[in-house]
C-alpha cells in the first residue's frame, strides 16, 4: 500500500474514531449517544467496541491517541464542539500521527518496500 491517503482512509482514520468511541464510552455515553455525537451509525459504533473495525497494530491505544481523544471527548461531553469540529479533530490527529513518524513501522509491514530509517515522506506532506 503505496498509497498515503489510502492508508489513513482505510486503517488509521478507524482506529482513531475507535479511540474516541471507547473514550467517550469510558466517559458515560451509551452507544445510541455515541452514534449521535458522531454521525454514525448504531452498528459502527458497536463494530468499534467489539474491535471488528478500527482494531489496527494498537493505533487506538498509542498514548498520542488516547490523549488528544481524551482531550475530544471531554469536548464532546460538554457539547462545545460541532460534528465539523469533531471530524476535524480526528483528521488532524491523522496528520499528527503520519507527521510525527508513528505509523512507519505499520506501514513498512503493509508494504515492504517503505523502509522507516530512510523514508521522510510523511514528516514532509502532514506537517502540522
Amino acid at each position: 500500500m503505496k498509497n498515503l491517503f489510502e492508508l489513513a482512509y482505510r486503517h488509521v482514520t478507524p482506529a482513531i474514531r475507535r479511540a474516541l468511541v471507547l473514550e467517550l464510552l469510558r466517559k458515560g455515553f451509551t452507544e445510541a449517544e455515541i452514534a449521535r455525537a458522531l454521525s454514525i451509525s448504531k452498528s459502527l459504533v458497536t463494530r468499534y467496541v467489539k474491535g471488528e473495525r478500527g482494531d489496527v497494530a494498537g493505533i487506538h491505544e498509542h498514548p498520542l491517541v488516547r490523549g488528544l481523544m481524551n482531550r475530544l471527548a471531554d469536548k464532546i461531553v460538554s457539547g462545545d464542539v460541532s460534528g465539523h469540529e469533531v471530524e476535524a479533530e480526528v483528521v488532524r490527529a491523522v496528520a499528527l500521527m503520519f507527521s510525527t513518524k508513528q505509523l512507519c513501522e505499520y506501514h513498512s509491514r503493509l508494504d515492504p518496500e517503505v523502509s522507516p530509517l530512510k523514508c521522510n515522506v510523511c514528516p514532509t506532506i502532514f506537517r502540522v
